[in-house]
């Protein structure tokens, strides 16, 4: 919208007269009115003004809406999409063993053709067996394997001895089964090579029993399918995809992509611990609401047409959203959209004097207005606060006082042939400067201060 804004002056009055200083009643007369003969034959003039002077103006301001033209580009949603994951995402497990296993059993001395004898559960490191016999140490017996015998007389068949010892662990039982090639086995922190150990499910066996308290350490991941595919969505656009190993792109040969299913298929899958990112752009559906620069005057009569064909298109508006009609929509497709702007002012405007008081009337008619509080004045100040359709005119009436700070003397030919002398409101002043036969006197004086110019002169000096 905009406004046009028209000053208009009608009045203006500054000179109250001149007066006559050789006559004793001082003739006051409007500069100019004297005769020749009067001016040549005095010498001295009076001059009469009032530095305020009350003019009446007019102004006028005029609002209009304005054409305006939009043009949109119909699209469908669309969303862009991240998926990222690796597969290390897949648990880990870090695991520590001892190699030495302490033992307790309790076992029941048996009797063959060849004697007495216990048979332990697992083979004890050398060195480390003791038989107890009530809580009485054992010693006369011979151990091969895990079989245990005993001399004549040491036991007897039936008897309740406990056997400790250390056992040399070679089978380790691991939390979960290990992913293939995840596997990695240090013994006292020194890496194994993989001809040394062997894995079935969860158990890692050792092909050699380790040294005396040796710690097993054993790192992999769950055994877990490999990430081969992702679903995307049956929406996604194909083309949109971007798939990224390590923060490299893929080749294209390395995914595949069902826009049926919207199921997207590494082929194969990313390697173990490779990271993996995938980019795509979901079609949400198409665009059919598009926002407009400014509310139309009348949403009835906004056209939309297509900007190639010109064909008119359908659409419903409400306040600033054009929606176009489903069977208008067309992605990819340029229309123009024209309607007049709905006239809002809530802005103030300024009038080019401040109105003296109670002199201030308008033209204004509130009834206009669809909505808001019309007007409201303060000063120079005016807020309109008004909905129309428009064009709307507001005019304004009112007087001003002005106050003047010089005074031009026109009558006077010669003005340095003479004295000059300025009075307010009667008394003399030397408040005051000139050039040639204009006078100035200070911007602060009242406004219906009287200011009198005296010039004395020689016969000739001041003219009609």
């Amino acid at each position: 919208m905009k406004y046009h804004i028209v000053t208009a002056l009608v009045a203006l009055s500054f000179v109250l007269g001149c007066k006559d200083a050789q006559r004793a009643d001082l003739d006051r007369r409007t500069v100019g009115q004297a005769s020749d003969a009067d001016l040549s034959a005095r010498s001295a003039f009076e001059f009469l003004f009032r530095v305020g002077g009350q003019t009446t103006t007019e102004e006028s301001f005029t609002i209009e809406n304005t054409i305006k033209e939009q043009s949109f580009t119909l699209i469908s949603n669309l969303a862009q999409q991240e998926i990222s994951f690796s597969q290390v995402d897949r648990k880990a497990f870090n695991e520590t063993f001892t190699s030495n296993e302490s033992i307790e059993e309790n076992l029941t001395v048996l009797a063959n053709g060849t004697g007495l004898f216990v048979d332990l559960t697992k083979p004890a490191r050398a060195g480390t067996l003791t038989i107890l016999l009530n809580d009485s140490p054992v010693t006369g017996y011979t151990i091969t394997n895990q079989r245990v015998m005993f001399e004549a007389g040491s036991v007897a068949a039936g008897n309740s001895v406990v056997a400790r010892y250390d056992h040399s662990i070679t089978d380790y039982i691991l939390m979960a089964p290990p992913a293939t090639d995840t596997l990695r086995v240090s013994l006292n922190s020194q890496a194994l090579s993989q001809d040394l150990y062997a894995v079935s499910g969860q158990t890692l066996s050792l092909v050699s029993p380790p040294s005396v308290n040796a710690t097993l350490t054993v790192q992999y991941r769950r055994d877990e399918p490999m990430v081969s595919r992702q679903n995307l969505g049956s929406s996604t656009l194909q083309k949109s995809i971007q798939v990224f190993y390590n923060d490299a792109p893929a080749a294209p040969d390395l995914f595949q992509f069902s826009q049926e299913t919207g199921i997207l298929e590494f082929v194969p899958p990313p390697g173990d611990g490779t990271k993996v990112q995938i980019n795509y752009i979901l079609n949400e559906g198409d665009q059919l609401a598009y926002s407009l620069a400014s509310a139309p005057s009348s949403p009835s009569q906004v056209i939309v047409k297509d900007a190639q064909s010109q064909e008119l298109l359908s659409h419903s508006v409400v306040d600033r959203t054009l929606t176009i009609a489903a069977d208008s929509f067309l992605a990819g497709r340029e229309i123009i959209v024209q309607y007049k702007d709905e006239i809002d002012i809530t802005e103030g405007l300024t009038l080019s004097r401040e109105p003296d008081a109670g002199s201030l009337r308008t033209d204004f008619d509130p009834s206009r207005c669809r909505s808001g509080n019309g007007l409201a004045i303060s000063k120079r100040s005016v807020m309109v606060d008004c909905e129309t359709d428009g064009p709307l005119e507001i005019r304004f009436f009112y007087t001003f006082t002005q106050n003047r700070t010089q005074f031009a003397i026109n009558s006077v030919t010669n003005p340095n042939a003479g004295i000059w002398e300025v009075y307010y409101d009667g008394q003399k002043t030397h408040d005051w400067r000139r050039e040639n036969n204009v006078i100035f006197v200070p911007a602060t004086l009242d406004s219906a201060t009287e200011v009198l110019i005296r010039f004395i002169a020689n016969p000739g000096t001041v003219k009609n």
